[in-house]
């Protein structure tokens, strides 16, 4: 039910970062908890940069020597 009223939004990285959070936050109102402000994911958790953090498109870690 969740997921049919909030459908995936993965267009990007932000996107799919703005999306999970809102649907963080509809389960923390259900909990009867606070609401995390979504604007603030970046500063939370900070920005994935897969060239930095060496992951590829999968989102796993590639060894160094393979680039």
């Amino acid at each position: 039910m969740l997921l049919r009223a909030n459908p995936i939004q993965a267009g990007s990285h932000e996107e799919f970062f703005q999306w999970l959070c809102h649907v963080h936050n509809v389960i923390n109102r259900s909990l009867g908890k606070v609401a995390f402000p979504c604007e603030r994911v970046d500063a939370r958790w900070g920005k994935l940069e897969c060239e930095q953090r060496a992951c590829d498109l999968q989102g796993t870690t590639m060894n160094h020597t393979e680039f």
